[in-house]
């Protein structure tokens, strides 16, 4: 939140205390602004580059579920096998990039929006 405090006032604390991360609903908070549904094209995997170059490049699906079953398993357990599956069909179906996020965030959105766009 401390990227962007303009939606602070929007985030939703977690159930514990010492949690700093927030969860943003941002359909509920910005009405009108966002669409009810939209199709999953890319699957992003951010990794921290701090001072580097923001840049998109190809991941592999292999390399994709890597990346996203431990976390998904790890934060949502009750997820389980069923959870793995659809996980891993969401990987077949869609194209998959890294997403290098640099410090400079307008070369973060532009990257971004040069993929949905």
């Amino acid at each position: 939140m401390g990227r962007f405090p303009q939606l602070a006032p929007h985030g939703i604390r977690g159930g514990y205390a010492n949690d700093d991360k927030r969860l943003l609903l941002l359909a509920g908070s910005f009405r009108g602004r966002l669409p009810a549904a939209v199709g999953i094209r890319h699957l992003v995997l951010p990794r921290v580059r701090g001072n580097g170059q923001t840049a998109l490049s190809k991941a592999t699906r292999g390399e994709a579920l890597r990346y996203l079953a431990p976390r998904c398993m790890l934060y949502s357990p009750r997820l389980g096998p069923e959870g793995f599956r659809v996980l891993a069909e969401l990987v077949e179906r869609v194209e998959c990039r890294w997403l290098d996020l640099g410090s400079n965030r307008d070369a973060i959105a532009r990257e971004v929006a040069r993929l949905v766009g």
